[in-house]
């Protein structure tokens, strides 16, 4: 809740993405970020931001993935369903070809 951390279920998934990543290296990643539903729109999208920015800077950081290769999009909160825990709390990621 109100962070941008990265605990280690999202490391374990930030380095196979990164894997991916580099075995391919003409493919892109597009990271979409969420907050639960609550707090203000303002601020949602602002969390939204930091933690796209966040999984970015560890692949770019850690596992030297090219930010050209990256996009990201903090998209606020997700309103539906209406849930006050990690799962609306979330980045997810997608690779495209």
């Amino acid at each position: 809740f109100d962070k941008s951390d990265l605990d280690d279920w999202a490391l374990v998934s930030i380095s196979k993405i990164a894997t991916k990543l580099h075995d391919n290296p003409n493919t892109k990643l597009d990271i979409l970020g969420y907050c639960d539903y609550i707090g203000s729109e303002p601020y949602n999208f602002k969390l939204s931001d930091k933690r796209v920015a966040r999984v970015k800077k560890e692949l770019v950081d850690v596992w030297k993935i090219d930010p050209k290769r990256i996009c990201t999009d903090g998209r606020g909160k997700l309103s539906d369903p209406k849930m006050k825990y990690r799962p609306n709390r979330r980045c997810d990621l997608f690779i495209v070809k």
